[in-house]
């Protein structure tokens, strides 16, 4: 992984992805591959590499992996998965679409805890989809991003959710 682009971006998902990857993921496996951060605002806040601006194709787009929604100050609001059938831009693309005739971006879902304006993604090596789910839950559990409801541990104090009834 591109420790630069990573730090950049938030260092508490760095050290995330670092733990993850020295103590949690199998030694020897080919390595992730982080994206830059996307813009998806730009006149309102540039990314660090205005060549990701959007509305730039999804930062490895065809491939299945994590991918991570910010706010402003590039605050973790949300971390998703694309596994199996789905690929990482059609993902990002029920979240965020291209809006034309403005040709601007427009965020598809309501309810953030403030407006998204960064994407990045992180590709799983071909044929090992499998890990998108498990780095995805590790990092919730880990980061518990505001918007994301699911998955996240009862913090102390709080009373878990009853189980679905079968």
């Amino acid at each position: 992984m591109n420790q630069t682009s990573l730090s950049a971006i938030n260092s508490d998902l760095n050290d995330a992805l670092k733990h993850y990857e020295e103590h949690i993921r199998r030694q020897n496996l080919p390595p992730f591959e982080l994206s830059g951060l996307q813009a998806l605002f730009p006149e309102l806040e540039p990314s660090p590499d205005p060549a990701l601006d959007w509305p730039k194709a999804w930062p490895f787009g065809d491939r299945q992996g994590v991918y991570f929604i910010f706010g402003s100050a590039f605050r973790l609001l949300y971390v998703g998965k694309a596994s199996m059938r789905h690929r990482l831009g059609d993902r990002l693309s029920s979240y965020v679409q291209y809006e034309r005739p403005a040709m601007t971006c427009r965020v598809v879902h309501l309810g953030w805890s403030q407006q998204p304006r960064f994407v990045a993604t992180l590709a799983v090596p071909d044929k090992m989809s499998f890990e998108a789910p498990a780095l995805e839950e590790y990092l919730i559990q880990t980061l518990s991003p505001p918007d994301n409801v699911h998955g996240r541990r009862p913090s102390i104090g709080q009373t878990p959710e009853p189980p679905l009834p079968n």
